[in-house]
């Protein structure tokens, strides 16, 4: 799965995924410098079903429903 996302500036992005329960299952930090980027997401072996991810920089947060299948 790939998920695109554009930056105003440089710094820190912090990339989660949260389960229906709330618990995190991945989550990684890496710099990336300003403009548009890709997070590529493997799902190794979660299960089918829903998920959330997130993107959290400088102090901001994108939330967004994911389905995974098998």
């Amino acid at each position: 799965t790939e998920i695109s996302f554009s930056l105003p500036g440089d710094g820190d992005v912090r990339f989660f995924v949260i389960n229906t329960l709330g618990e995190m299952v991945f989550q990684s930090s890496k710099f990336y410098t300003a403009g548009e980027h890709f997070i590529t997401f493997d799902k190794g072996n979660l299960s089918a079903g829903t998920y959330f991810y997130g993107i959290e920089f400088q102090g901001q947060r994108l939330m967004r429903k994911m389905l995974l299948q098998k």
